[in-house]
């Protein structure tokens, strides 16, 4: 029995648990993205430099002027902490013992796997689109708000330091390219501007009926061409076992329909400036991502950043089951919210 408890143990952390979090990487396509590119965590809490101001010491001179030597506090620190997430499998004691076999066991293991895995993806897909609440993570509504709903953002007051807002605009209504292109505009500073657009499923069909009919019947015959992890492919033929989400282009963007995105709303955002920020944990083992081992929807590994942890199984002291937690941490970070967008509102 102390074989197969090991056996079990090995094929939970190699097998079953890497597929759990396949699934959940590839649960919806802004999750898929944040996940998949996650970045490292740094000490307690993250913290960003945020200039809310220029510099104004500088000045044109002639001769011996005496040059300026005033210091001019120009940043302030944005702080954030990290948040944490588990889900636990349950195999209760009962159970094992109707299904008293070697194959049994592994059968009732794996289905509890999968509904973990199915649970977890809708929760962290969740999470992102949720403002946040208690012990909840920053999501894109948050960082993207222009202090309607969210006054203070990495600790500090959005109308005090009023670049810590997002793009919101509320003026949705009809879809037109007009409104979309103000809102990459509003989004945009320099040759800073959005890279990534999302929305819902109806209004992705709103914006693929603007389409120029030449676009729709290219679309018609070679069908949707396919955002990834890290880029765009064009068409499903192309994504070599990766997966892949349908998207459109607008304003050199890919547009892509996420099914957890918040109804009538679109969001244009700025990849380099948003990203997950991915916590390790000290006790509990890493799951392997990426290996050989995996049956799942990608080829290739998650950003080595992106941590995802099992327990294993363990027995309680006072029930009669077999326990094991997933767990992840980190926190949803922009550095710079003021290149997010987001359009609400869109009814037609």
């Amino acid at each position: 029995m102390a074989t197969f408890d090991a056996y079990l143990q090995s094929l939970t952390l190699h097998s079953l648990a890497p597929q759990v979090a396949d699934g959940v990487l590839g649960g919806n396509f802004f999750t898929h993205r944040m996940l998949m590119n996650s970045k490292r965590w740094s000490g307690e809490t993250m913290k960003f430099p945020f200039a809310y101001r220029k510099n104004t010491s500088g000045q044109w001179y002639d001769g011996m002027d005496t040059l300026s030597t005033t210091r001019v506090n120009t940043r302030i620190l944005l702080s954030f902490e990290p948040r944490w997430y588990s889900h636990s499998v349950v195999l209760a004691g009962t159970d094992m013992d109707v299904n008293n076999t070697q194959a049994g066991v592994i059968k009732l293991l794996t289905t509890e796997m999968e509904w973990a895995q199915q649970s977890m993806a809708d929760t962290v897909g969740d999470a992102f689109y949720t403002l946040q609440a208690g012990k909840l993570p920053l999501s894109i509504l948050d960082i993207s708000d222009d202090a309607t709903d969210v006054t203070t953002y990495g600790g500090a007051s959005r109308s005090t330091y009023t670049g810590l807002s997002g793009q919101r605009n509320a003026s949705g209504g009809t879809l037109t390219t007009s409104i979309m292109r103000t809102l990459m505009n509003d989004a945009s500073a320099g040759n800073i501007g959005p890279n990534l657009g999302v929305t819902t499923k109806a209004v992705w069909g709103f914006y693929e009926g603007l389409l120029q009919p030449t676009v729709r019947h290219n679309i018609d015959i070679s069908g949707y061409p396919q955002a990834t992890a890290d880029g765009v492919v064009a068409s499903k033929q192309a994504l070599r076992g990766d997966i892949g989400f349908d998207y459109l282009w607008f304003g050199g963007m890919p547009m892509v329909k996420d099914e957890k995105c918040p109804a009538q709303n679109m969001f244009m955002l700025n990849e380099d400036y948003l990203a997950w920020y991915s916590l390790p944990s000290a006790r509990w083992t890493q799951v392997p991502l990426g290996t050989s081992t995996i049956d799942g929807p990608y080829k290739k590994a998650p950003s080595k950043s992106f941590k995802f942890y099992w327990s294993g199984l363990k027995e309680p002291t006072s029930q009669d089951a077999e326990v094991g937690f997933f767990k992840t941490g980190g926190q949803l970070i922009s550095p710079n919210p003021r290149f997010q967008g987001r359009l609400t509102g869109i009814n037609g």
